[in-house]
C-alpha cells in the first residue's frame, strides 16, 4: 500500500516534528496540541477529538482518479472531554445538552471526516486501545486487496488530557512523577514514566502510487496475548505481530524499529526483549519523550516519525536518552509497533519507494 498523502497534528507541531514537545500544565507533564485548530462552524459543538481529526482532514490530498470510498478512524478514549463535561452537568443539574448523545457516539470521528471530505461509501470507526491507529491500516489493506475500494483514508484521534483519564493512569501507577525529562522510553528505570499526549493523524492509502509518494507499507502483522488482566503481558503478542509483518513484507531484516515504548518499566522491557528475540541487535527508537503517549494515534505517529527519519531528519535527543536512541545514518526499511491494553499488538513494515 502506498502512502499518497498524510497529515498530523501533535504536541511537536503541525505536519512536522520541528517544534514544541512536552510541557508542564498545572504540575503535570502532558503533550498538548497548540490551539490552532481550523474547524467549520457546524462542528463547533463536537468533541476536541473530532476537531483534531477535522483539522488534519483539511490538509490531506485525495486522488481525483480514485474513489476515496473508505474512511476509517480509531480512538481509544473517544469523546472523553465531552463525556466528562456531560456527566458533570448531569450530576449537578440532573440533565444534559440535547447535543450530548450525537457528539459522543463512537461513530462520530469518521462520519465527520467523511462529511468534510465529501466521501460516500464505507465509513467506519473502531477502538482497539493503543493499537487502534495501526488497526485502521490493517483494515484498509483488507478493503484495498479485496477490490472493494480504490483509496482509503485511515487515521486516529485522541483528546485524552482530561481529569478522569489522568485518574485512571494514576490508579495504575503509570504516570511520570519526574521533574526533569519526564518520559524515559527504552531506558532502564525503576519507575514508570508515561506521559499522555493528544493529537490526530490521517493517511491516504492506495495500491496505486501517487505522484508525490515516497513510502509504502509492505507488510502488516497482528498479534494477541491472553493475560491475567489487561496489562499482564509478556510480549508474546508483539513477537507474533512482528513476525507476521516481516513475513508479509518478505523482509527478513529491517534497518530499525520504532517501538511502542510508552515509558513504562515493564512495558518497555518486554517490548525490547521481544524485538531482540525476533530481530537481534539493531537500533530501536521511540518518540514518546517528545509527543507523549497519544494512545490510538501513537502507532500512526510512529509511522510518520519513521518517514521523517528516512528522509534524513535527525531530532535532538534529550540528555540521558542519546545512547538508548541511536539513529542510523541510512534508513530504507523500518518496522513500526503499537500495543494496547487487552493484549492487542500490530506491526507494520515501512519501506522507501
Amino acid at each position: 500500500m502506498y502512502i499518497n498523502s498524510h497529515a498530523f497534528i501533535s504536541a511537536a507541531g503541525e505536519n512536522n516534528f520541528a517544534s514544541g514537545g512536552l510541557q508542564c500544565v498545572d504540575g503535570r507533564w502532558v503533550g498538548k496540541v497548540v490551539d490552532i485548530l481550523n474547524v467549520a462552524s457546524e462542528f463547533r459543538k463536537d468533541d476536541r477529538s473530532v476537531h483534531l481529526a477535522l483539522h488534519c482532514a483539511g490538509m490531506i490530498e485525495l486522488s481525483a482518479e480514485l474513489s476515496p470510498n473508505l474512511v476509517n478512524l480509531a480512538s481509544s478514549r473517544g469523546a472523553t472531554l465531552s463525556l466528562e463535561q456531560a456527566m458533570k452537568d448531569f450530576l449537578e443539574r440532573g440533565k444534559v445538552s440535547p447535543f450530548t448523545s450525537p457528539i459522543t457516539t463512537a461513530g462520530r470521528l469518521s462520519s465527520a471526516v467523511a462529511q468534510i471530505l465529501q466521501v460516500e461509501g464505507n465509513v467506519l470507526d473502531h477502538s482497539m486501545t493503543c493499537s487502534g491507529g495501526l488497526q485502521s491500516i490493517l483494515n484498509a489493506q483488507e478493503y484495498l486487496s479485496s477490490g472493494r475500494v480504490e483509496q482509503a483514508v485511515v487515521g486516529a484521534s485522541e483528546a485524552c488530557l482530561s481529569p478522569f483519564t489522568f485518574a485512571q493512569f494514576d490508579a495504575l501507577n503509570l504516570y511520570s512523577k519526574r521533574k526533569g525529562t519526564p518520559c524515559l522510553p527504552l531506558v532502564a528505570k525503576k519507575e514508570n514514566t508515561l506521559v499522555l499526549g493528544e493529537g490526530a493523524a490521517l493517511l491516504v492509502l492506495s495500491n496505486l502510487r501517487g505522484k508525490n509518494c515516497d513510502f509504502r507499507i509492505s507488510g502488516v502483522g497482528q498479534g494477541f496475548e491472553r493475560g491475567a488482566h489487561a496489562a499482564d503481558l509478556r510480549g508474546e503478542n508483539i513477537v507474533q505481530s512482528m513476525k507476521q509483518a516481516l513475513l508479509n513484507a518478505n523482509a527478513p531484516r529491517v534497518d530499525a524499529v520504532i517501538a511502542h515504548a510508552p515509558g513504562t518499566r515493564l512495558g518497555d522491557e518486554n517490548e525490547l526483549r521481544a524485538i531482540h528475540t525476533v530481530l537481534g541487535d539493531l537500533p530501536v527508537l521511540s518518540n514518546k519523550w517528545m509527543l507523549g503517549h497519544t494512545l490510538a494515534v501513537s502507532g500512526l505517529m510512529n509511522v510518520l516519525w519513521a518517514m521523517e527519519l528516512m528522509k534524513g531528519w535527525c531530532p535532538e535527543i534529550p540528555k540521558g536518552l542519546e545512547e538508548a536512541h541511536p539513529i542510523p545514518e541510512q534508513l530504507n526499511t523500518v518496522l513500526v509497533n503499537a500495543l494496547g491494553f487487552g493484549g492487542n499488538a500490530i506491526s507494520v513494515v515501512l519501506e522507501r519507494c
